[in-house]
C-alpha cells in the first residue's frame, strides 16, 4: 500500500492511547467550541451565535415538522451511540493507518463550515459538523475504519432540522385525502374533500384533517430513519436499502388514506367526538404502524416475487 497515502504504527506503545486520547478531546473541545460560540449568523438576537442552540429552538418550534416537537432530533445522537456500541468489535478489529487524503475532507468540512456562515445557513454549518466528525477518523485511522463509520455517522443528518422539506408531505397528504375520499363516496359514505382534509355534510357536520404531525415532514423522516437502521442491522444490500426508501413514499401515501378512511367511518359509528379524538390522539402511532406493515408487505412480496424467479 503506497506510503504516500497511509502511515502505519508501528510500535504502539502504553503512552499512545493516552495521547491519542488527550489529542481527540483537545479537537473535541475546539470543534464544540467553534460551532457553539461562532456556528449561527442567522437571527443572532433570536437564536444566539450558537449552531446547537439554533438547531434545539427548531426542533422545539410549533411552525416546523408538522406543528410537532421534532423527537427524531433529540433521540438520534443515543441511537448513533447505541449502534457504535453494537459494532463495537468490528470498529475495534478495523485495521488504522493515517490516510493522508482524508485531510482534504476536514479541509472540506472546515470550508463548508465558513461558507455557512457567510451565507448565513446554519443547516450548510451543520452537515459540515457532520463531515467533520468523520473526515477526522478518516484521516488519523483510515479507509478500513471510516468506511465502517460512515453510516451511523450519517445517520447524524437527521438531527438537522430539514424542515423546508416540508413541501413533499404536502401533496402525499392531498393524495392521501383524494383516496381516502373516493373509497368513503364508493362505500356510500358522503364526505368531501378540501384540501387534505375530508368535510362530513350536514346534519354530522365534522372535518378529519390529514395536514397535521401524525402525516408530516417530522413522521416522513422518523420512518426513513427506522427503515435505514433496520437495512444496516440487517446488513440489507445498497439495492434493497434503496427500494425500500423508494416505497416509503406510496407507503406512507396508503397509510394516511386508511387513517383518514378510519376516523371517519368510526365517526359514522362512534360518534365525531370520539372519533376525532382517536383520531388526534393516537394519529401518529398508527401511521407509524399502518406504513411499517405496508412496507413490511412490499418486503415479503418481493421476497416471494424472487424465490418464484429462482424456482422458475
Amino acid at each position: 500500500m503506497p506510503r504516500v497515502l497511509f502511515m502505519e504504527s508501528r510500535s504502539p506503545t502504553s503512552r499512545l492511547p493516552l495521547a491519542a486520547l488527550a489529542c481527540l478531546s483537545t479537537v473535541a473541545g475546539l470543534i464544540y467550541a467553534q460551532f457553539h460560540l461562532f456556528g449561527n449568523t442567522t437571527e443572532i438576537n433570536v437564536f444566539g451565535r450558537s449552531a446547537f442552540g439554533w438547531m434545539l429552538d427548531l426542533w422545539r418550534s410549533g411552525r416546523i415538522f408538522g406543528g410537532s416537537v421534532y423527537y427524531l432530533g433529540w433521540a438520534m445522537p443515543a441511537v448513533v451511540l447505541l449502534l457504535l456500541y453494537v459494532r463495537r468489535r468490528e470498529l475495534a478489529a478495523a485495521p488504522r493507518a493515517i490516510f493522508w487524503p482524508g485531510l482534504a475532507v476536514v479541509v472540506l468540512a472546515l470550508l463548508m463550515h465558513w461558507a455557512g456562515a457567510r451565507a448565513q445557513q446554519t443547516r450548510l454549518s451543520l452537515i459540515a459538523l457532520i463531515v467533520l466528525i468523520w473526515g477526522i477518523p478518516l484521516f488519523l485511522y483510515g479507509w478500513s475504519l471510516a468506511r465502517r463509520l460512515l453510516f451511523p455517522v450519517g445517520l447524524l443528518i437527521f438531527c438537522v432540522p430539514l424542515n423546508f422539506l416540508d413541501a413533499v408531505t404536502f401533496p402525499m397528504r392531498i393524495v392521501s385525502a383524494q383516496i381516502a375520499a373516493g373509497f368513503l363516496n364508493g362505500i356510500g359514505i358522503a364526505v368531501g374533500r378540501s384540501g387534505s382534509a375530508l368535510l362530513a355534510p350536514a346534519p354530522a357536520t365534522y372535518a378529519v384533517d390529514g395536514a397535521d404531525p401524525a402525516s408530516g415532514l417530522g413522521t416522513l423522516l422518523t420512518l426513513a430513519a427506522i427503515v435505514a437502521i433496520a437495512g444496516y442491522l440487517r446488513r440489507d444490500r445498497a439495492w434493497v436499502l434503496i427500494f425500500t426508501a423508494g416505497a416509503l413514499i406510496p407507503a406512507m401515501i396508503m397509510a394516511g388514506a386508511l387513517r383518514l378512511t378510519g376516523s371517519v367511518i368510526g365517526a359514522e359509528i362512534l360518534g365525531p367526538d370520539t372519533a376525532l379524538l382517536l383520531h388526534r390522539r393516537a394519529g401518529l402511532v398508527v401511521m407509524l404502524v399502518l406504513t411499517l406493515l405496508l412496507l413490511a408487505g412490499i418486503r415479503v412480496g418481493l421476497r416471494r416475487l424472487a424465490a418464484m424467479r429462482r424456482a422458475s
